[in-house]
């Protein structure tokens, strides 16, 4: 059979390029964080039972999120809702906000009250300066308390403008705190492998102790922090039920050896 090129379909031709694996964070809290560096967490935790209730409350937090719940005392529930109130007393509106948000984690019952409209109030002037970490950070911390805000395209241009100011190398922990806000807002902060990549050595470096923050009370609240940002950007899913909380699932990995072969382009003879 001869080839006529009048009836060659260019498509034919085509050899879709396959699509890049996204880049992505894999980071297990179960399986990566060693067993020293858990319990160090944990024992901090217990030092600040009786100590700062808001380094206490903050710590609580965290360890829920890589999967170390702890058991919070009733009374320091009381103690925390008074810390709310405090807050808002002192018109300390993104701190009030971080309390409930960690309250939300805690306990997705608990209940909370305070000056809402307040802190809506201080989110709009936020979102009118130069972007900003705190913008996103309250209107992360609004969401998981279930008073998610209504942003807009502007907003998001903000928040974007953020991230990006602290994309370099050398940038510290900001990094992971903005990119898993955004996640908790639901968007994809489109961190590259490179990103991930730092954001893992990062943490190495802390569970040999290789970075240094003074104290040791600031050394583990700092890493602790990280370590929640990480169990946030690095889940499958980030669920915020109706009225509140946080919720990170993770989906089983995939047998490699169930995963579909690669499509080979037919070859063609003409």
């Amino acid at each position: 059979m001869s080839f006529n090129p009048e009836k060659l379909n260019i498509k034919d031709l085509t050899i879709e390029e396959p699509e890049k694996e996204k880049a992505r964070l894999v980071f297990n809290p179960e399986k990566d964080i060693p067993k020293e560096t858990k319990q160090e967490l944990i024992d901090h935790y217990k030092e600040l039972k009786d100590g700062h209730k808001s380094f206490y409350l903050e710590l609580c937090a965290n360890l829920t999120l890589i999967g170390e719940k702890q058991k919070v005392r009733e009374k320091d529930k009381k103690i925390f809702q008074e810390l709310m109130v405090s807050e808002a007393n002192d018109r300390h509106w993104l701190q009030f906000a971080e309390a409930a948000a960690r309250l939300k984690i805690l306990d997705e019952q608990y209940w909370q009250g305070g000056s809402w409209e307040k802190v809506e109030e201080r989110l709009i002037q936020l979102g009118e300066m130069e972007p900003n970490s705190t913008f996103v950070n309250l209107a992360a911390c609004m969401a998981i308390a279930g008073h998610k805000p209504k942003l807009s395209e502007a907003d998001w241009k903000n928040i974007y403008s953020a991230l990006e100011k602290v994309r370099m190398p050398g940038s510290g922990f900001s990094l992971t705190e903005i990119a898993s806000h955004i996640k908790i807002l639901g968007r994809d902060p489109g961190l590259t492998q490179d990103e991930c990549d730092r954001i893992m050595d990062t943490f190495k470096a802390n569970t040999a102790h290789e970075i240094s923050y003074g104290s040791k009370d600031t050394r583990l609240n700092i890493f602790a922090d990280e370590l929640g940002q990480m169990a946030i950007l690095s889940a499958n899913e980030v669920i915020i039920p109706e009225g509140g909380g946080l919720r990170l699932v993770r989906h089983e990995k995939e047998d490699l050896q169930k995963l579909e072969k690669p499509f080979i382009p037919e070859k063609r003879n003409f």
